[in-house]
């Protein structure tokens, strides 16, 4: 078809030579060493024209060519494969099936027929053409390899039709698509309505240019320029060329912008293989011309490295082929810290593949990553992938398949969302497209809550510096604890890190004066919301306070109100604490510092018989910041204003369990819900849970003194389901350790009791 899409093809079907963006092309054997079709030259007239058509991959104007000439077998065969480049499968598979009953045996017929069944959707008969043409294909040919990997795509392609669709898909139409390729759409910073993009169409800058360059107005095909529209009461207007210094005769394909949008990063590339990464300091009325400079940094366009994805001005994602992959084009991420760059990092084999892997989207939470594909589980070509970064596994979720709509038989690239949540936009030749590759907006049903939450930091870097940090410490430790051996002065090697971690963490405060916090509960509604913005900006103070405040902790208390069984509001009580503790660790909080508990229904604010003041401040999350004395902080706590006869008293209850000495049963520990009748029957019952433990810690009851929790446990285990219970020991809401109970001794007298009956056993 054009040169462009040689080159995109290049990028997007490594190992399998095609002519078009689509790797449902014909094989590598069928074209020559510049990458045309190899086709008959001992033809005269239309036909000869038609053949030049054909070798420039001008498909469409090559077709308009066959369409007038006389039907024969050859001409029926170039007839049906320029008809397939340009999208118009029905008419292709006419001049194949036509081709053959006049006596064709060309071993395209088969390959072609098996790529137009492929784009249709019809994967039984796109199966058993590529079967067929398998008898034609050598055993040791590349192309043997990547028709059985089709076959295989056909075996998984087929059951997506049954998968639920997650999204509307549109084609942006007439007004923003044409019969050229619309690529690498990206949503103006600035303003939500605008979008930019790069397109090969009619009247780029450079005009009609063959491969080498020069121009060539009949053969030649247009470099790709880069472009804006804009929404305007509902409808796009009219595609506007940006900055004429910008776009140039090579392909100017549009890459990212800077966090703030101030700068704009694209690629230059005369052949897709190769090119220069720039930026431009992107504003619309430029005062005197300021030419675009080369990127500094370790991604490189001469390495191949593409696709870039700004999540902030420190961190990068990109593709690329370099050497130390996994096979074809895989993805990486580049950060800088303190002005320097790192080395690009694989993202690895949880994602990367021995396919290509291109055009990769992380949302602003830095914990879902959007990228294509052709790997043997796509519906045909390249299709959208999503994966989920799991702070608890520390790992990347095995990669998902959107299914339809958002995929297709043919290729579907350069996903971005959009800032909202609620929509994105890609790249796709799919079979409705006006031509080439068009521009498709894609309604999500459901809107993306990962876009919604704000990270300072890529989570999936925050644990890999963790896990590099853990292992460094512990190579000292052991170092150390080898020394000390030999010494013969120090044994044990945990303690000694500990006490490392501990000096590290010390700070200083004399003469800082002390800070003061207002923090209010998050409020989350019947909407569950728990990252709306009123709630961000109290966890947004949270994280502030906590990291200047190494020494301080976090405590977060789910209440509810009364939806449904005691034990599910009680679950989901500490299920909505995860998620605003989610939202710290994926801003650096560390685990180790965050403390959960849910009471359900239990400790409400408001009575319930006010039930609008029950259903706004019952549906909330406390915080309570823990720190040492000598920390120089102060903390307010700014609760709701409840009118008097409003107030329910048995809150009470809770604050004054946080103060002081009391004592409670645990029951049980358990990775899931609790459904035991007990929960309904018993009082003061709470779920604990540190994070980073996977259990979820029961228990029941609140005790002033040992005594009561003492004559409670005989209670309970009367019944041999309890038998294994124990009592705990809680200072200011917190259980003690075993161990370090006799410490409060002096303060608390009636811990003599529970030392005496529990820990002389």
């Amino acid at each position: 078809m054009k040169q462009l899409l040689l080159g995109i093809s290049t990028v997007l079907a490594i190992g399998f030579l095609s002519l078009t963006i689509s790797s449902c092309g014909s094989s590598s054997a069928l074209v020559d060493d510049s990458g045309n079709r190899i086709v008959k030259s001992n033809v005269r007239g239309l036909d000869g024209q038609a053949e030049k058509y054909f070798k420039a991959g001008k498909y469409r104007e090559a077709l308009d060519l066959y369409k007038q000439l006389k039907s024969s077998k050859e001409n029926l065969l170039y007839k049906g494969i320029a008809a397939y480049h340009v999208g118009e499968t029905d008419l292709s598979l006419r001049s194949l099936i036509d081709s053959y009953g006049s006596g064709n045996r060309d071993e395209r017929l088969y390959v072609y027929m098996a790529d137009n069944y492929l784009s249709q959707g019809n994967y039984e008969e796109a199966t058993n053409f590529y079967k067929n043409y398998l008898q034609y294909v050598d055993r040791d040919s590349p192309e043997r390899n990547e028709t059985i990997h089709k076959i295989k795509r056909c075996g998984f392609a087929k059951d997506y039709k049954y998968v639920d669709q997650k999204a509307f898909v549109e084609n942006l139409g007439e007004s923003v698509n044409t019969i050229y390729d619309e690529l690498s759409a990206l949503q103006s910073p600035a303003n939500p309505n605008k979008y930019y993009f790069s397109s090969n169409r009619n009247g780029s800058t450079g005009g009609l240019r063959s491969a080498d360059g020069t121009k060539d107005d009949i053969y030649g095909s247009y470099s790709a320029d880069m472009y804006a529209i804009e929404t305007s009461g509902g409808n796009w207007n009219s595609v506007s060329s940006i900055d004429p210094v910008l776009n140039t005769p090579r392909h100017d394909i549009i890459q990212d912008f800077s966090k703030g949008g101030e700068i704009l990063y694209y690629l230059k590339t005369s052949d897709f293989k190769k090119g220069s990464i720039l930026t431009d300091t992107f504003r619309s009325n430029r005062e005197e011309v300021i030419f675009p400079s080369v990127m500094q940094c370790p991604m490189v366009g001469d390495l191949g490295d593409r696709d870039i994805r700004v999540f902030d001005d420190n961190t990068y994602l990109f593709s690329s082929m370099r050497k130390g992959g996994y096979g074809g084009y895989d993805l990486y991420i580049l950060t800088k810290e303190d002005g320097v760059w790192s080395e690009p990092i694989n993202l690895g084999p949880e994602i990367n593949s021995s396919f290509d892997e291109i055009t990769p989207y992380l949302t602003k939470n830095g914990s879902k990553l959007y990228f294509s594909s052709n790997r043997i589980n796509s519906m045909g070509g390249f299709d959208v992938y999503e994966t989920n970064f799991g702070l608890e596994t520390g790992t990347w979720s095995q990669p998902t398949n959107l299914g339809l709509p958002i995929n297709s038989p043919r290729d579907d690239v350069y996903f971005r969302l959009a800032a909202d949540g609620l929509s994105g936009i890609m790249s796709s030749n799919r079979i409705e497209s006006l031509g080439g590759h068009d521009l498709f907006m894609v309604y999500f049903k459901n809107q993306v809550q990962d876009q919604m939450n704000l990270s300072y930091t890529v989570p999936y870097l925050k644990v890999r510096e963790r896990k590099i940090l853990e292992a460094v410490e512990k190579e000292e430790a052991i170092a150390a604890a080898q020394e000390a051996i030999s010494d013969s002065t120090v044994v044990f090697v945990e303690p000694v890190v500990e006490e490392v971690v501990k000096a590290k963490e010390k700070k200083d405060y004399s003469g800082v004066q002390k800070r003061e916090v207002v923090l209010a509960p998050l409020l989350y509604g019947s909407s569950e919301n728990i990252t709306n913005p009123q709630n961000l900006s109290q966890l947004n103070k949270v994280i502030e306070t906590l990291k200047i405040f190494p020494e301080a902790t976090l405590e977060i208390t789910g209440h509810a109100v009364k939806e449904g069984l005691p034990e599910f509001d009680l679950y989901f009580s500490i299920k909505r604490a995860e998620k605003a503790a989610d939202y710290l660790n994926q801003n650096g909080i560390s685990s180790d510092r965050i403390f959960l508990r849910g009471v359900g229904t239990q400790y409400s604010m408001v009575l319930p018989s006010s039930v609008v003041l029950s259903n706004k401040y019952n549906r909330r999350l406390d915080l309570k910041i823990v720190a040492p004395v000598e920390v120089p902080l102060r903390i307010i706590y700014d609760n709701p204003s409840i009118p008097d006869q409003s107030k329910d008293q048995s809150i009470r209850k809770f604050s004054s369990f946080q103060t002081g000495l009391n004592y409670k049963i645990s029951l049980t520990a358990t990775k899931q819900m609790y459904k035991d009748p007990i929960i309904r029957q018993e009082s003061d019952i709470m779920i604990d849970k540190e994070i980073g433990n996977d259990n979820y810690q029961y228990t029941l009851g609140i005790y002033d003194t040992y005594s009561q929790a003492r004559a409670a446990k005989s209670r309970l285990t009367n019944n041999s389901k309890f038998t294994n219970v124990t009592i705990e020991p809680y200072i200011n809401g917190r259980v003690v350790q075993r161990n370090r109970i006799a410490l409060y001794q002096p303060q608390y007298a009636d811990i003599a009791n529970f030392i005496r009956y529990e820990l002389s056993n």
